[in-house]
């Protein structure tokens, strides 16, 4: 549910964060340009603008592809590493915790609905894929036009 919200908050705020946003070339804690990303968006799927998905990462992920969001929770630090992620990932399952993973935030609960995994998710474009189907999920179900969000 966490990533539905912020999907749709995300989404409401892209016409405002143009102007809050951090210079367009500064650099997160693994390297991922805000152009980059939108260069890796762009190539990765057509559902939704890279401009929106690029605003929904920021704020998901910080760009961070082994991000992992605890529902009502919290890890001690983030995963550095892809293993260290999926390691993650599935101790966070063993215990039945809710979870949300990668650039996009696509929790545990979408993996199957989108042919993901725990050693898939964290792949870039494949996370963005998946984000952007969910965003547009619910840009239709909400009656509106998603791209003008």
């Amino acid at each position: 549910m966490k990533l539905a919200h912020f999907l749709i908050i995300g989404a409401a705020m892209t016409t405002a964060l143009p102007t809050l946003a951090a210079p367009s070339h500064q650099i997160n804690t693994v390297g991922m340009t805000q152009p980059r990303f939108n260069d890796l968006a762009a190539q990765c799927t057509n559902a939704v603008h890279p401009n929106t998905l690029q605003a929904v990462a920021r704020v998901e992920s910080g760009f961070n592809p082994y991000a992992i969001g605890v529902v009502r929770g919290s890890l001690k630090r983030q995963p550095r590493t892809l293993a260290e992620a999926v390691a993650t990932a599935k101790s966070l399952h063993a215990q039945g915790k809710n979870f949300s993973m990668g650039l996009m935030q696509v929790n545990r609960y979408n993996l199957a609905a989108y042919g993901l995994n725990y050693e898939t998710v964290f792949e870039p474009c494949k996370n963005i894929n998946a984000g952007a189907k969910i965003l547009k999920s619910c840009f239709d179900r909400a009656g509106g036009n998603g791209q003008a969000a």
